[in-house]
């Protein structure tokens, strides 16, 4: 898909959720709008004019612009919206809690086996 179907398509998602916010305000406080400053496509990608997160970049125009526009949104890189609700670094908490459902996981295995060990040896004593 082209770059500038791509961000026409990021405009019109955050028009309609920035549209969408305005009928929540009794209900919500904040709204955010979580795009990549760059790569991967979207309106923040980098096209020819240049799209990284820098003054000059897509990402800012559109950011600037989006703001102005509609002024009870906040557009956030996904690092932005993880140092401002304090999450240190999400990625290395969920890894942890991969590991400990992992860990859970065996326990359960090895919980079971020894279960089903206990009744096999239970039933040849009965014999």
């Amino acid at each position: 898909m082209p770059e500038e179907a791509i961000a026409r398509n990021d405009a019109i998602m955050v028009d309609w959720f920035a549209g969408w916010a305005l009928t929540q305000l009794e209900n919500f406080r904040k709204f955010h709008v979580i795009m990549a400053p760059c790569g991967g496509g979207g309106a923040g990608a980098r096209g020819d004019g240049g799209g990284g997160p820098g003054p000059g970049g897509a990402y800012e125009r559109l950011r600037k612009e989006w703001m102005r526009k509609w002024g009870h949104i906040t557009i956030l890189t996904p690092e932005e919206a993880l140092n401002l609700h304090k999450i240190p670094d999400a990625e290395a908490k969920w890894k942890a809690d991969e590991d400990l459902l992992r860990e859970k996981r065996e326990k359960e295995k090895e919980k079971g086996k020894s279960a089903t060990a206990g009744g096999e040896q239970q039933s040849r004593e009965k014999r």
